[in-house]
């Protein structure tokens, strides 16, 4: 069997030998330098290049049409997208041709075209085209197998001029892709921004003009750069007698935030033009660009950086010269993940007639912390490409070089040194300061209408020139001896390193192994190519039989499948035992033992068995189990009832019951429902009914009759009260008195009787007697003690038991008067009360006098006294008697 890794290109190969075995241990190349010359010999630019989230690169690139006459404009109509592998080596290439309309690309905007990946994880893109001769700004996406999704020209029905140019699309907070674009709005040059979903459909645009004093935008090539959640940042060039370039801020609604203009003050005639703008975590700012110096007859390119605080005012700013006669440019700049500045540019070198690109980092002082020449190649002075830092805090300068009269994409990849293993370090102080003043710009905002159009395309797949290497192999037969050489040529390669130490650009090998080699390139700049192979023999082929139900259902018989493990892929002959010679599968119907022989292509054999036992029933029955238990003081069921079938070896059956459940188990809660049915079917479409019906029985209904008084004197009467465990509309009630309510009102003694019907139809009954005198009026209470003078001391009260309520002392004799004891319903009442010589002190025959301790006139004295009361109450005659103290102060 085979076992080829995937070709690593750009990775360091290293070779251990550990307990004699050999093994290709690889490492991810974090550097290199290569071209990507097309197969076609057609010029390519380098317009845009990022890294994905998986790690690979996805970059953007025009084909450029050849000119017969030099002089005319140069320009391309097919667009090329294109993925790398996180080693360099190219995965897919697409070439986009439009049509219609829109049928150009210029170079002249090509360093505005853009790519992004968002965070739906698709790629968008933004560059410029043209129709009828005016420039247009097409959006697109992709995803990241390289299938296209919409293509779109975008732009305000304003910008009506051939100043037009997009900048860097951007992806949000909430989710939405913004861009810049120049153009012009009432013949005046302005800026748009345009807020679109990831479908590509505007939420808005926005036009932005300056109005301080009579300053106007140039044909303006934008920066633009997401900074935080809440602003953008834009850089651009002004024109007020001469060239200056701007940093502004603005919100994610388009609103200025902030904003300025810098002035040259060391070179009157410099005309600086900013092309990039970042903020740093503290708030302030960086911005870069090149500026020209007149300098009779000549013109000299320079490139600047511009450091300023959090509004904006410059706290430092350099000018990078490498040699004073030399025309260096500052393409791109990036703030790191560790908050330094890294450059990346070209420089042409006067001395030497030739035009390298170079990167430079340093701190947020100006400190520079190294710099680096990749002069291995020609360098456009264009301002196409891209600068970002990697995932392995390495950094890709993806630009444009110059390869045998062509223009090819550059790629260089460097470590977190700027390192790329072809690079120089650069011995020229090429730092220099150099004052810039800031001033204030002010905004007018305004909205833009939009539009947006489909475009129609054609699309292929495309293809560089790049070396391959990829080592051939087989696989050997089990007894087959092994012979086998190994081919690593690669064009452009100068030295092979294998495995086994050995330098040839073949290897020949007879055992199996892993064998690996490590090709140095040195042609398109520097790069390693790496392959590793596996020499392997063909294991001895296995055999199985599996059984499964097949078309059991239609026709009852069951399938034995073959189940093989090469052993080589191929076989020559198999063999049932039932004498069929079918690959896949054979149909039985009866059950026994079967088995297979089979023989591969390296005439290796297996044999396997298997023993079929009783054929699967279908459904021909269903049953429902459970008892639930039945509420008879409801009248309701509760629990489960479990549906099943008789089907066997079919598998899982499906339930349906008359409550549209379709569980095998159905649970019951509190329900009046008695009759249950279900259908059950098995995986054949076979189905069976069966019915359950609970009988609603149970134990009788258990009940009390409680008893209480209600109303007094005349009015008194007595609730009889029917009390079950809970209550429940489905019991039924029945006096003694015809009533059939759970409680019943009684004036007069007697037996009553009830019964209960609960339901479950069980019928209860029990009776209760209320005597006479539980409808008596209490008799009369008299005080046990009376004060006629007052509150006594506390040493004269007596703490015994006949002084102890308090509401028995008085300050006259007489009866408690309470609702209770019915005065109004009492006659005939007469009091007498005798001192201990059974004198009658005091008489009456009204109710409501009573003795106020006096005799004859005078004070009668503290002792006891005994009391006589009589009187008819409701007809029933009553006597009373007692003792009463009187205690005097």
């Amino acid at each position: 069997m085979i076992k080829v890794r995937s070709n690593f290109y750009l990775q360091i190969c290293l070779v251990l030998s550990i307990l004699g075995v050999s093994t290709m241990v690889l490492q991810a190349q974090d550097k290199f330098h290569r071209l990507y010359p097309a197969q076609n010999d057609k010029n390519v630019l380098s317009l845009d290049a990022i890294q994905t989230k998986d790690g690979s690169y996805i970059a953007l690139h025009i084909e450029l049409e050849e000119q017969e006459n030099p002089q005319d404009t140069i320009f391309g109509d097919t667009l090329i997208i294109t993925s790398f592998k996180p080693k360099g080596d190219v995965n897919w290439s697409k070439s986009i041709a439009l049509s219609g309309s829109y049928k150009s690309f210029s170079p002249r905007f090509a360093s505005l075209a853009s790519l992004v990946q968002a965070q739906n994880d698709s790629i968008y893109y933004n560059l410029v085209t043209f129709q009828d001769n005016l420039p247009v700004n097409l959006m697109g996406s992709l995803h990241l197998n390289g299938n296209l999704g919409f293509l779109k020209a975008i732009g305000t029905t304003n910008n009506k001029s051939d100043n037009l140019g997009p900048s860097t699309l951007l992806v949000n907070y909430n989710k939405s892709l913004f861009q810049a674009f120049s153009g012009v709005v009432d013949n005046e040059q302005s800026i748009f921004i345009n807020k679109n979903s990831y479908s590509g459909n505007s939420a808005w645009t926005k036009s932005l003009n300056i109005t301080s004093g009579n300053i106007k935008l140039n044909e303006t090539f934008l920066g633009f750069e997401y900074a935080d959640d809440t602003t953008f940042i834009m850089t651009g060039i002004l024109d007020l007698l001469g060239t200056k370039p701007f940093l502004a801020v603005f919100d994610t609604l388009g609103n200025p935030v902030m904003s300025k203009s810098y002035s040259d003050l060391d070179f009157d005639a410099s005309a600086p033009f900013a092309y990039n703008a970042h903020k740093f975590s503290d708030g302030s700012y960086v911005l870069t660009g090149y500026l020209f110096e007149v300098v009779p007859p000549s013109t000299l390119v320079k490139g600047f950086i511009i450091k300023t605080d959090a509004a904006g005012n410059v706290t430092w700013s350099k000018k990078l010269v490498v040699n004073q006669d030399d025309m260096t440019i500052i393409k791109h700049s990036i703030i790191d993940k560790d908050n330094n500045i890294v450059l990346a540019g070209a420089n042409f070198s006067f001395a030497d007639k030739k035009t390298y690109p170079f990167m430079l980092k340093m701190d947020k002082t100006g400190q520079v912390l190294w710099k680096k020449k990749y002069d291995r190649t020609d360098s456009s002075f264009d301002f196409t490409g891209s600068l970002f830092q990697t995932r392995d805090n390495g950094y890709v300068y993806y630009t444009t070089s110059s390869k045998d009269g062509l223009t090819v994409p550059s790629f260089i990849k460097t470590n977190k040194e700027g390192q790329t293993g072809c690079e120089m370090d650069m011995t020229e102080k090429i730092l220099v300061d150099n004052a810039f003043k800031a001033d204030t710009l002010v905004w007018k905002v305004s909205n833009a209408t939009d539009f947006s159009n489909d475009l129609v395309v054609k699309t292929k797949a495309h293809n560089f020139e790049v070396p391959v290497l990829s080592l051939a192999v087989r696989p050997f037969c089990p007894n087959e001896p092994i012979d086998w050489t190994f081919d690593a040529k690669v064009d452009g390669a100068t030295a092979y390193k294998w495995s086994d130490e050995s330098t040839a650009d073949t290897l020949r090998v007879f055992k199996e192994g892993e064998y690996s080699v490590m090709v140095t390139i040195n042609k398109d700049v520097c790069f390693v190519l790496c392959d590793t192979a596996k020499l392997e023999r063909y294991t001895k082929p296995q055999a199985q039989i599996n059984l499964s139900l097949g078309n059991f259902c239609t026709n009852g018989k069951q399938t034995l499948s073959l189940g093989y493990q090469p052993g080589h892929p191929n076989l020559k002959t198999i063999n049932w035992s039932t004498g069929e010679s079918a690959i896949g599968s054979i149909e039985i119907a009866t059950p026994g033992t079967y088995s297979v022989t089979i023989v591969d292509e390296c005439n290796e054999t297996a044999t396997a068995s298997i023993n079929v036992g009783p054929f699967p029933q279908k459904l021909s029955a269903a049953t429902i189990s459970g008892n639930p238990t039945v509420n008879c003081i409801r009248g309701t069921i509760s629990g489960l009832l479990t549906a099943s079938g008789n089907a066997m070896g079919l598998g899982d059956m499906t339930y349906r019951w008359s409550t549209g459940a379709s569980t095998a188990v159905l649970s019951i809660n509190d329900s009046e429902v008695l009759t249950y049915t279900v259908t059950v079917t098995d995986i054949c479409g076979t189905t069976a009914t069966a019915t359950n019906v609970v009988a609603l029985k149970g134990a009788p209904t258990d009940f009390q009759i409680t008893k209480s008084i209600t109303g007094l004197c005349k009015d008194k009467s007595i609730r009889l009260n029917i009390t079950t465990s809970s209550f429940s509309p489905k019991i039924k009630y029945n006096w003694s008195t015809s009533a059939i309510t759970p409680d019943i009102t009684i004036t007069q003694a007697g037996t009553y009787s009830a019964t209960l019907t609960d339901g479950c139809n069980n019928v209860i009954s029990k009776e209760i007697k209320i005597e006479e005198s539980e409808f008596a009026v209490e008799d009369l209470v008299y005080a046990k003690l009376f004060l006629p003078d007052g509150t006594l001391a506390a040493n004269q009260v007596d703490t015994s038991d006949a002084y102890k309520d308090a509401e028995l002392y008085n300050r006259s004799f007489g009866p408690v008067d309470q609702e209770k004891y019915c005065f109004d319903d009492i006659t005939e009442y007469e009091l007498h009360v005798f001192n201990r010589w059974g004198q009658e002190v005091f008489v009456t025959n009204r109710i409501t006098e009573e003795w106020d301790g006096t005799y004859q006139d005078k004070a009668a004295p503290s002792e006891s006294y005994l009391w006589v009361a009589k009187y008819k109450i409701l007809g029933v005659a009553k006597t009373l008697k007692g003792s009463v103290t009187m205690l005097r102060k």
